[in-house]
């Protein structure tokens, strides 16, 4: 009786095995990168009561967790893109660099997103929005050590979920500029515009993970130089770029497609 329970036992782990072998076998066919699949099952699954933006923390759980049975996020922006990288089993963390190091230093923050990205460290640089991906991470660093200070953040990090479609430009209109519409996922304190996950019920507006639509802006080159959200009225234009200024802290972005493996 032993023997036959210990196979019975085994015919659902194999089959579990089995069902996450096909479900990576398809990710991959379908051209959809391990962390961005994870980030789209996340956030379509996710309760508001299991979703929260927390400063420092990069915890991110799925259903069949260890002491988990749902779908469940405590992490700030960059330790949420973190925490996708490692469950996808990158080696994307361990390539890449800190912009200022310390002993102290232990954990990714915004600015050492794009300052990874800028030296290819575990990402390969993507100079032009025509070359842009699902998938993909859009790093923003503050510029200003007393803006850092203020915000309490270095920047911000989000995940692309779109190929970037070119629109007619509006309003801010900034001339020597394209304006493409694009879909993040990332962890916020704010929405992105009237599609975002965080305010379709108003009355009950989330921080924390989210999806929803913004406009970059590219020069003739197809740099990305700014970004506006999309809510009808938005007027205002985050500048990348000295040569485009804008009312907004100084700022730069940089585009970077994750490296997998060494």
């Amino acid at each position: 009786m032993r023997i036959h329970s210990n196979r019975l036992s085994f015919i659902p782990v194999f089959a579990l095995s089995l069902c996450c072998f096909l479900a990576n076998a398809q990710t991959e066919s379908n051209g959809i990168p391990r962390h961005l699949a994870l980030a789209r099952e996340l956030v379509e699954n996710i309760k508001p009561e299991d979703n929260r933006y927390s400063l420092g923390d990069d915890i991110v759980s799925f259903p069949g967790d260890f002491f988990s049975n749902r779908y469940s996020m405590r992490a700030d922006c960059s330790g949420f893109v973190i925490a996708l990288f490692e469950r996808a089993k990158y080696t994307t963390r361990s390539q890449m660099s800190f912009l200022n190091w310390s002993a102290s230093r232990k954990k990714f923050k915004s600015e050492d997103f794009l300052h990874s990205i800028e030296n290819e460290k575990g990402f390969k640089r993507i100079k032009s929005i025509d070359d842009m991906r699902p998938g993909d991470v859009l790093a923003i660093e503050l510029l200003n050590a007393e803006d850092k200070s203020e915000t309490g953040v270095t920047g911000h990090v989000a995940l692309i979920n779109s190929i970037p479609k070119k629109i007619l430009s509006r309003k801010p209109i900034v001339e020597g500029t394209r304006q493409f519409e694009v879909s993040l996922i990332d962890s916020n304190q704010e929405p992105a515009g009237e599609d975002d996950t965080r305010v379709i019920d108003p009355s009950n507006k989330i921080q924390g993970l989210g999806k929803g639509t913004v406009r970059l802006y590219a020069d003739s080159d197809g740099e990305v130089v700014g970004l506006a959200r999309t809510f009808k009225y938005s007027n205002r234009f985050f500048s990348y770029t000295p040569r485009f200024p804008s009312d907004t802290k100084p700022r730069k972005a940089a585009i970077g497609r994750p490296i997998a493996e060494n």
